[in-house]
């Protein structure tokens, strides 16, 4: 070849060395910049979950309660909430979604939706004649119901001696507060406990059509459905019950009766979200935490601003409710671990896993 061509000079070991570690570091920084704005923005979206969750979860029951003592019209308030909550779900067209057809429409429709209604309109009429207090802490009595239903529903419960002990624990403080409750009435006691059987046949039902037989609807379908099926019970009791005749008790509303209202269907509908999303980000057990937390909120607020039991025998027997209530809860988290791991053992046989040689 002629002089004239030329090669292309050789890297010198500059060059070689220093540019690639400028692109290096140039992508190094960028990657670690990226990690930090993600790891920033997940922490945000768990810390906006958790709090929106607490905030919901004990706003619900002490607005409720605020609402059903001003109107004394539980089912008419029940109502207003569902057709909110069914309203605004049929307006986000985008998040309807009911790929059953018209087969896993009616599964879900022909059950779910009146046990939603006796949950919402039982819980109302517990907070009419029950304090808030007794609400909560008699809500910790939910697992002896649950037992017979779980049999019921096929669904297998592990038991154990200190299980049994947590569950005597929590009976013992439900009975200490429930006979220090200066607002406790038998109607109300009768009212939480259909409330607790509806809300645990309803989860049951659920979790039978949601991971057993799962039907192919949307979350917001469901929620659609829900609360657009269950207006029907509900009206009909509100008729029957004439609680129509008693409607002109909202023209006495002031502006924050009004307010009230709104936000009670508003939490209604953010706190299915809410919840949802906390559940995504957090344990079991921190979800155990939050929950036993917001009913220590509500118990004080009973307390402070509704002039509710503040005995030292209520309180007592509230703290000793709500611990045999976490303790029960552990219990039963640990028995399903040791139930995971004796499965696992099993499956991998009597010789361990197999190893490759």
């Amino acid at each position: 070849m002629g002089s004239s061509s030329k090669k292309a000079p050789a890297p010198t070991e500059d060059s070689s060395l220093i540019e690639p570690s400028k692109g290096g570091a140039s992508k190094a920084s960028s990657a670690l910049s990226s990690s930090i704005t993600s790891a920033v923005n997940k922490v945000g979206v768990v810390l906006a979950s958790v709090l929106l969750f607490m905030l919901c979860s004990f706003s619900m029951i002490i607005v409720n309660k605020m609402v059903v003592k001003r109107s004394n019209l539980p089912f008419t308030i029940v109502s207003i909430q569902m057709a909110f909550a069914a309203t605004s779900m049929a307006c986000y067209f985008p998040g309807l979604r009911f790929g059953g057809g018209w087969r896993d429409v009616w599964r879900w429709s022909r059950v779910v939706p009146f046990l939603f209604a006796g949950m919402l309109n039982s819980s109302m009429l517990a907070l009419n004649f029950a304090s808030t207090g007794a609400c909560v802490v008699v809500r910790n009595l939910g697992p002896l119901l649950a037992l017979p239903l779980e049999r019921y529903f096929n669904e297998h419960v592990e038991i154990d001696t200190a299980t049994l002990l947590s569950l005597v624990v929590t009976v013992m403080g439900v009975g200490l507060y429930v006979s220090n409750d200066i607002q406790f009435d038998l109607v109300g006691f009768i009212f939480i406990l259909a409330n607790l059987v509806f809300a645990l046949t309803d989860r049951l039902m659920q979790r039978r059509l949601l991971a057993v037989t799962p039907v192919d609807i949307s979350k917001n379908g469901l929620v659609l459905l829900n609360n657009g099926l269950a207006e029907i019970p509900t009206v009909a009791l509100m008729f029957a019950l004439g609680e129509h005749h008693r409607w002109h008790t909202f023209a006495t509303y002031a502006a924050t009766d009004w307010i009230l209202l709104v936000v009670s269907c508003s939490i209604g509908v953010v706190i299915s979200w809410a919840g949802l999303n906390a559940q995504m980000h957090i344990s079991a057990t921190t979800m155990l935490v939050l929950t036993n937390l917001n009913k220590f909120v509500v118990i004080g607020f009973g307390i402070v601003f509704l002039g509710e039991s503040d005995s030292w025998q209520a309180i007592l027997g509230c703290i000793t409710a709500l611990g045999g209530g976490v303790w029960y809860a552990q219990e039963r988290a640990a028995l399903n671990r040791k139930k995971k791991e004796e499965e696992a053992a099993a499956a991998q046989g009597p010789g361990g896993p197999s190893k490759a040689v």
